[in-house]
């Protein structure tokens, strides 16, 4: 190997390793996160309630499948059976089609997650406004939260229902609201219970406070979606981008076998495939990292 070669390959090597590293660095805790939820789905601890609550018409028959752990076992059986038919025709799709069949149950849990998060922040500063109207018309505060969760989004109506059952259990506010963002993990939810806190400890009107806050919330929801509209194109191409490798790799087996089996055999071609496909998921994700902001 001449000087330039050994020179041309150790820089191929350090700039495969310096994409790696960025990789890690911003997958790593999106792993750990989806390792809970694969866990979670294959030790078939969801409940079938937990699955097919605010469920949509059309994908009932599939909530319905993985909400038993028969159905699971089915459908894994069905992941598998495809996979090996396919594999007699090209391994690589039968390899892409058993990570998306598993991949799936995954992405529908986290999207409801999602879906159900959204829904909720949403909800909460209609719940505030409803909290300030009660105290505005003279109502103790402890007496106006554990009047709430009749007057609430459905969607909030176990949120409030819990902390009305830790009142009456003769746990103070200050702890109840404590325990209620633990279960949550809600920012807003955070913020609104400061704000109680706040009032308390000073002995001032709650009411314009919550109002002021429940103010703000909208603002910054409204700021959020239009920014998700703003940068839809730039998600968009990140996802793209992120699929990219795997859809070439998975025609090139089929269209031409012999260039496939040379990137996938070849030193060189490993480390040419390696270092694209790092370099193509480093610029997805920090495509989509700018997409982001911190602020809303």
């Amino acid at each position: 190997m001449s000087e330039g070669d050994f020179g041309l390959h150790a820089f191929a090597w350090g700039l495969l390793l310096f994409c790696t590293a960025i990789l890690l660095l911003q997958i790593v805790p999106k792993l750990i996160d989806l390792s809970r939820v694969f866990l979670d789905w294959w030790s078939f601890r969801v409940g079938e309630h937990d699955l097919q609550r605010n469920s949509s018409s059309r994908s009932d028959a599939y909530r319905r499948l993985l909400s038993s752990r028969s159905g699971r076992i089915v459908y894994v059986l069905i992941i598998f059976v495809i996979s090996v038919g396919l594999g007699k025709v090209s391994l690589m799709l039968a390899l892409f089609f058993a990570a998306a069949g598993f991949c799936l149950p995954m992405a529908l849990r986290i999207r409801r997650k999602l879906t159900h998060r959204l829904t909720m922040e949403q909800a909460l500063p209609e719940a505030m406004t409803r909290l300030a109207t009660l105290l505005s018309a003279g109502q103790p505060l402890h007496q106006a939260i554990v009047d709430l969760p009749e007057r609430v989004n459905p969607v909030l109506a176990p949120c409030f229902s819990q902390l009305r059952a830790d009142l009456k259990i003769g746990i103070g506010l200050s702890d109840a609201l404590t325990r209620q963002e633990r279960r949550l993990e809600l920012d807003e939810f955070v913020a609104f219970a400061s704000c109680v806190r706040v009032g308390l400890l000073s002995g001032g009107t709650l009411s314009p406070s919550i109002e002021r806050l429940a103010g703000d919330m909208r603002k910054r929801i409204n700021l959020r979606m239009k920014l998700r509209v703003l940068t839809v194109q730039a998600r968009g191409q990140a996802w793209i981008m992120a699929a990219l490798p795997a859809l070439i790799l998975l025609a090139l087996s089929i269209v031409d076998p012999s260039g496939f089996q040379f990137l996938v055999q070849t030193t060189a071609g490993r480390t040419a495939l390696s270092i694209a496909i790092s370099m193509n998921l480093t610029g997805a994700l920090w495509v989509r990292r700018l997409s982001q902001s911190k602020w809303v």
